[in-house]
């Protein structure tokens, strides 16, 4: 293997790692973050017109963010939401953050 290989591999091992230890309980649901979830349960239960409008009504409120998001997103995570709750969090979370450090490197 060379050098360059071994040195992105050592890297993606250290953001896997540092992860681990800093995913805690005390992240938060809210931001972009929930609206993501909201769409994936969307996109499992077919229920896409109440999460469009209670999230039009908060936007247009405050007058700020878009009504949805694209779907490729919510789409890809839908598979990982459809596990158990609890664990879906940190399933969803390291994929994020394997496919941002592959997309660094690859």
């Amino acid at each position: 293997m060379n050098k360059n290989k071994v040195k992105n591999l050592s890297f993606f091992i250290f953001i896997i790692i540092s992860y681990t230890y800093m995913n805690t309980s005390s992240h938060g649901w809210g931001g972009d973050f929930s609206l993501y979830l909201a769409q994936s349960e969307a996109i499992l239960s077919g229920g896409f017109d109440s999460v469009y409008h209670d999230n039009k009504q908060m936007m247009d409120s405050r007058r700020q963010g878009p009504y949805l998001y694209p779907n490729l997103y919510p789409l890809i995570i839908s598979p990982l939401l459809s596990l158990n709750k609890k664990a879906s969090f940190y399933f969803i979370k390291l994929f994020s953050i394997i496919t941002f450090s592959f997309i660094l490197f690859y």
